[in-house]
């Protein structure tokens, strides 16, 4: 089950910045933003919580069967370390 030990320190990567900073795909060609993994990390929680543990149906809100990880993937936190560090030159520690 999805622990909510990533909180903190994503919301340490997130803080101060703006919407805008927050929306920017801050290494293009790639979709990934620092919005996006917070909507995915909320989707997968969502998923462990309600479908795995509760046994309701949860309608995905973000990613499809065609592209089931939604705009990411892969090692959050990480990533948003390197995302904030593109969008204003800081990281999230």
């Amino acid at each position: 089950m999805a622990s909510p030990a990533p909180r903190t320190p994503c919301s340490t990567h997130n803080h101060s910045l703006t919407g805008d900073q927050l929306a920017r795909r801050a290494v293009p060609p790639s979709s990934l933003s620092l919005a996006g993994v917070v909507r995915h990390l909320t989707e997968v929680e969502a998923h462990w919580l309600r479908t795995e543990l509760l046994g309701e149906g949860v309608a995905d809100r973000w990613s499809t069967k065609g592209d089931p990880d939604g705009p990411v993937a892969g090692r959050h936190l990480g990533h948003m370390d390197l995302l904030r560090e593109a969008v204003d030159g800081r990281t999230g520690y």
